[in-house]
């Protein structure tokens, strides 16, 4: 049974369901020292999405793998 596709296409979902969000609140008067940290923090928040994503991917690999190892030891012949 290959789970790739399955696998893969809960990763989205995943990543909506406990990814954090990256609304971000629009101000009219803002300083540049406010550009400069909203933006600082905006790439923090990206960066670390990124590396949730990167985990989560990881983590599906390793379960495809293990149950793909497990599935390959029940047809050995022992």
């Amino acid at each position: 049974m290959f789970l790739g596709g399955p696998a893969y296409s809960l990763l989205p979902w995943l990543m909506r369901r406990y990814g954090r969000q990256l609304d971000l609140q629009k101000e009219e008067s803002v300083s540049l020292s406010d550009v400069y940290f909203s933006n600082t923090i905006e790439n923090n928040k990206r960066k670390n999405d990124f590396l949730a994503y990167i985990k989560l991917l990881i983590i599906m690999h390793i379960i495809i793998f293990r149950i793909w190892i497990l599935e390959e030891k029940a047809t050995w012949p022992s």
